[in-house]
């Protein structure tokens, strides 16, 4: 069952996901992947923050106050955007993924002079309470980009897995690389030492 703005357990994991607009893209060059990576960490604490005012080098070490989620797991893909979290604070899936949102809206109307929606709609956010089921989930998100843009679950398209591990752990928008060891800045968006 999906559920949308509902409080649970904060030891609950979720899988938040959306997609662009009328099935529309929502990265269409790597600086928009770049840039909602940026807002998965700059906007994941309970302050304000005003990009322009960092240096794009600093942006992963830029110390945050309090922390409003776990981010277990990630995968951006040109249409939909995947994350597992958690809450740290109370209401703090919601307030992360409206700032993230909202930050992302604001970057790609400018950047493309569009206006309008950007988002399909609010966000989806499953529950994840079996810990089998969180495993076989941060595993499946992580492969999504080498299904070659076909991501559903029912799909018959499966790539061998050789072919599906090769792509995935060189997929540079994923959390993946983090898993595999990979030393990389954007490593500092998940909290790998929060309790699974």
């Amino acid at each position: 069952m999906d559920i949308f703005v509902r409080p649970g357990d904060r030891s609950d994991h979720y899988h938040a996901s959306n997609r662009g607009a009328c099935d529309g893209p929502l990265f269409l060059d790597t600086g928009d992947f770049e840039r909602f990576l940026t807002l998965l960490y700059i906007a994941n604490n309970s302050g304000h923050f005003v990009l322009r005012d960092i240096r794009a080098d600093d942006i992963f070490s830029v110390p945050r106050s309090k922390v409003l989620v776990d981010i277990t797991a990630y995968c951006l893909l040109p249409d939909r955007y995947h994350i597992i979290l958690r809450d740290r604070e109370p209401g703090g899936m919601r307030h992360f993924l409206h700032k993230v949102g909202t930050a992302y809206c604001m970057y790609y109307n400018q950047k493309y002079r569009h206006k309008g929606t950007v988002f399909a709609g609010t966000y989806r956010a499953r529950r994840v309470t079996d810990r089998s089921r969180l495993y076989e989930l941060v595993g499946r998100i992580h492969l999504y980009p080498s299904f070659d843009g076909n991501v559903d679950s029912g799909s018959d398209a499966k790539p061998d897995k050789e072919r599906a591990l090769d792509l995935a752990s060189r997929y540079g928008y994923s959390s993946m690389r983090d898993y595999l060891g990979e030393a990389r800045l954007q490593k500092a968006i998940l909290q790998m030492d929060a309790k699974i």
